[in-house]
């Protein structure tokens, strides 16, 4: 487009509001990426996906997986060494008896997944006071993301400061490239 119509700036603008199931007005977002390009683990190719890690546990522990807090797994890879899994609460929700804990900022050398067993809940990475909750099967009660990690060119992304959702405001994103 930019030489087709001689211009010299391209803008990509998105709507949403806080009504929409995919995008909680329950919690505050501070990162907002334009990439182009991305594949998924499926082979589909979406246009909108939620690419949070989910994790259903049996009753209700709102008042325990607080957004913001993390959750982490210490997770053997042999008989000798093992990995701590680690990804920051988002949003958990109470529905039909179980609790479905969302999990963004997953992070890890990504050689594991999330296993059946006790899981720590912490207010903050540094504290070795944690919560236990414990996931009674991996295949059925962790359901991760369809992105594939680290595809797609970045075209832009920007860190800022929380932005509190909320139900009846409709936000606007906007980029702005100058050539």
């Amino acid at each position: 487009m930019i030489n087709e119509l001689a211009m010299s700036r391209l803008s990509v603008i998105t709507n949403f509001s806080g009504e929409d199931v995919a995008i909680p007005d329950s919690n505050s977002y501070t990162k907002v990426g334009l990439i182009k390009n991305p594949t998924f683990t499926d082979s589909t190719f979406p246009t909108q996906f939620d690419n949070r890690t989910s994790i259903v546990i049996s009753g209700n522990h709102t008042a325990t997986a607080l957004a913001g807090y993390y959750v982490q797994q210490t997770v053997a890879l042999d008989s000798v060494n093992s990995e701590t899994i680690t990804a920051r609460i988002h949003e958990s929700v109470f529905s039909g008896g179980n609790t479905t804990i969302y999990l963004v900022d997953y992070y890890g050398d990504f050689k594991n997944t999330f296993q059946t067993g006790g899981i720590s809940i912490k207010a903050n990475l540094s504290t070795t006071t944690a919560s236990t909750l414990n996931i009674n099967n991996a295949s059925t009660d962790v359901t991760y993301g369809k992105y594939s990690p680290y595809s797609g060119e970045v075209l832009h992304f920007v860190d800022f400061d929380p932005i509190q959702r909320q139900a009846t405001r409709k936000e606007k994103i906007k980029f702005i490239f100058d050539f």
